[in-house]
């Protein structure tokens, strides 16, 4: 039963190095777009013209790769930590506030 669940582990492993392989090859070549039309034509190439066949469509998440790479998706961790950002400024900024106010109320009561 464990076999299976090694298995699953090692297509998700390779699957992630191919998207990080796709990301660094995007960043160099400048288009995300020249590298994901590449990944499909050599994936639509005949099985004896292609070196790797797990570039095929039939295995190697080929359509996932290419849809990542035309439609990236922001970070959970980015728009998490983007959101934590936001809510200490205003927190912030209202504290500063508030604190103006309160030096100018204890201004107004206690006259130096």
């Amino acid at each position: 039963m464990t076999a299976p669940a090694v298995e699953c582990r090692n297509i998700s492993v390779r699957f992630m190095t191919e998207r990080w392989a796709d990301e660094v090859a995007a960043e160099v070549i400048g288009s995300r777009q020249v590298l994901a039309m590449t990944i499909a034509r050599v994936a639509l190439m005949p099985p004896g013209m292609v070196a790797a066949a797990p570039l095929r469509f039939g295995g190697g998440g080929t359509l996932n790769r290419v849809d990542a790479l035309l439609n990236p998706r922001r970070s959970p961790f980015l728009i998490a930590a983007g959101s934590a950002l936001a809510v200490v400024a205003a927190v912030a900024i209202g504290s500063a506030v508030q604190l103006h106010h309160l030096v100018a109320f204890v201004a107004h009561i206690c006259p130096v």
